[in-house]
């Protein structure tokens, strides 16, 4: 192996470059996509000229459905350039590098193997197809609050975990141990509400009762303590001063509506069968959700003998399956659902997959034949895609009555001889890794990832070409009815913007 400075100096310029392509990358190239991140964007303005830090408000109405993190975030840096309007944007794009960043840590030492080449190899391919899930990509991308609950309890059950496997070897330690869960947890209840406790303490809570009294040893009142002490320091002052300032008005709108209302009542028109989810979720973390889910279930997944020997073997699986399976479950029973809800099942479904691609035992013939079978579909679609646009564009883009220049736009640019070339030689690279390739799931994982970063670097020419043929028209129009509104007080992004 080589020197170990050599291999962290790669790991990083690697993970740096994942965290530039996937959160970063043309970032400020749309104006808000929708009414809530205009919304979002408007209170972290409004924040930022008023300097009220414990109030957001919208048009002088004070807006409890969201805890203030990421409000502060954005008018903290609205503050230093008011501007460039995109800025809160930076905020969720760091909380999606935190999460990346959580994920490799818990896949490099959360396993006995972890310190070998192979080990360091999955918790890097685990850290890259969470960056390369277009979901978590995008949420990254957009001013909203999930992708900060995502990075709170990724990083929180990182900790957990860590000191389930290799214990607290003095009080120190667990009370640091503690001190950092608690202070993860209060960011959390800060960006996204009660919702950041009760996930992942109800996920700890039931992977702790199946890893047996070994594992729990280490959880002891030292770590107890500064778990709460943290919480408290960091999340009680906002929601004291809030009460203080706005009395029952906060308990109604933050607890109430926010909370109580949301999980037992539709709201907003987001409504959604009881397996709304179980769509959703393979949909989220596409295209790594087939290799995922077949590392997490091998075996018989019904008998408590094969979750007994994983549970020995390959622990760190075993949390997937409760992260995953707490997440989806318990936000099922809430009334409101919407798909970005479950983001935080990303991470654990990252690491099954990368447990798929670098399984720690000889493969199974079924998962290879899998592989290969993908492989080949994978393969055929791709030549198809690239017959059709390099023969006919409009067969997979049809004209839109509303955005047509966009649609002939996006006609030129996926039709290009460089992007039919591409999709060509991904397909013939496939088709070979399906027929002769010795490696077929290391092969599976790369045409994969080839496939969401041609994506995500196409992503940014179709963000422009969206700005200019479908944004630039609609925000011109809120431009006049602004500027007769209010006299263009304000300035023209947030007019632009959409914000009345």
């Amino acid at each position: 192996m080589p020197h170990r400075s050599v291999v962290a100096a790669g790991v990083f310029v690697l993970i740096a470059f994942l965290c530039w392509l996937c959160f970063f990358n043309g970032i400020d190239l749309l104006a808000p996509l929708d009414k809530t991140e205009a919304l979002q964007l408007e209170i972290a303005r409004s924040m930022a000229v008023s300097g009220d830090w414990v109030t957001p408000a919208t048009d002088g109405l004070p807006y409890f459905d969201k805890p203030p993190l990421p409000y502060w975030i954005g008018a903290l840096l609205l503050r230093l350039a008011p501007q460039a309007p995109w800025l809160p944007r930076l905020g969720a794009a760091t909380a999606g590098c935190i999460g990346l960043g959580a994920t490799l840590l818990l896949c490099r030492f959360g396993r006995s193997d972890g310190a070998s080449l192979r080990g360091l190899s999955r918790a890097v391919s685990a850290a890259a197809i969470l960056g390369l899930m277009p979901a978590y990509a995008g949420f990254s991308r957009i001013a909203l609050h999930d992708i900060y609950l995502t990075a709170s309890i990724t990083t929180a059950l990182t900790i957990v975990f860590l000191l389930s496997r290799h214990g607290g070897q003095s009080p120190r330690q667990q009370a640091l141990a503690g001190w950092l869960t608690g202070i993860a947890l209060g960011v959390g209840v800060l960006a996204k509400g009660l919702l950041s406790l009760a996930l992942p303490f109800a996920t700890a809570s039931v992977f702790l009762t199946v890893a047996g009294p070994a594992a729990r040893r280490p959880f002891t009142w030292r770590f107890a303590a500064a778990l709460l002490l943290g919480l408290v320091l960091v999340a009680l002052p906002w929601h004291l001063a809030a009460w203080h300032d706005q009395g029952n008005a906060f308990l109604a709108n933050y607890l109430g509506r926010s909370h109580l209302s949301r999980f037992t009542s539709e709201l907003d028109d987001h409504a959604g069968p009881w397996f709304y989810y179980l769509l959703a979720y393979p949909a989220l973390t596409a295209p790594w959700s087939l290799p995922a889910l077949a590392a997490l279930i091998q075996g018989d997944a019904l008998d408590p003998r094969h979750w007994r020997r994983r549970l020995r073997s390959e622990p760190l699986l075993v949390l997937c399956t409760i992260w995953i399976a707490v997440t989806v479950g318990l936000l099922s029973l809430a009334s409101t659902k919407l798909p970005h809800y479950i983001l935080s099942s990303l991470p654990p479904t990252a690491i099954a997959a990368a447990h798929f691609f670098w399984p720690s035992q000889q493969p199974q013939p079924a998962s290879d034949r899998l592989s290969r079978i993908l492989l080949g579909i994978i393969a055929a679609l791709l030549l198809a895609a690239a017959l059709l646009l390099g023969w006919m564009p409009s067969l997979l883009i049809p004209t839109s009555r509303n955005a047509a220049a966009f649609s002939l736009a996006l006609r030129a640019l996926l039709g290009s001889p460089a992007t039919v070339a591409g999709l060509a030689l991904l397909g013939v690279c496939g088709g070979w890794a399906a027929w002769r390739g010795r490696r077929p799931r290391l092969g599976l994982g790369a045409l994969l990832a080839a496939c969401v970063i041609g994506l995500l670097l196409l992503a940014p020419p179709v963000m422009q070409a969206y700005r200019v043929t479908v944004q630039e028209p609609r925000l011109a129009l809120a431009d006049r009815a602004c500027g007769r509104r209010a006299g263009m007080n304000r300035s023209r992004w947030w007019a632009r913007a959409g914000i009345p």
